[in-house]
């Protein structure tokens, strides 16, 4: 199954890289790393993880407290936003179709 980044999660996943990388040395790696495990988890039974809101999933990190939001479409995964668990938990209800 083919899974597409929307632009805005896009954005978020680079800010929240370029921030931890900023913190400590290979931390945005790691979370890089640990973000393509979560977007395989997802790949390979995207049913698995609750609807928190219409259409949309949340699939948590083990490590960091991020959830990767994400929507099943006919063409695939559409990734809508990469959420900081501890900060503003609705922000990207408006990215739904």
């Amino acid at each position: 199954m083919k899974c597409i980044l929307s632009p805005l999660a896009e954005a978020e996943l680079v800010d929240a890289t370029t921030y931890l990388e900023a913190r400590q040395s290979n931390l945005g790696l790691r979370f890089l790393d640990e973000y393509d495990q979560t977007i395989l988890r997802i790949v390979e039974n995207p049913r698995a993880w609750h609807v928190i809101a219409k259409h949309a999933r949340c699939c948590n990190m083990h490590v960091f407290p991020y959830g990767v939001i994400y929507s099943i479409e006919e063409d695939g995964i559409v990734v809508l936003a990469i959420m900081h668990l501890h900060q503003r938990p609705n922000y990207w209800i408006d990215r739904l179709g």
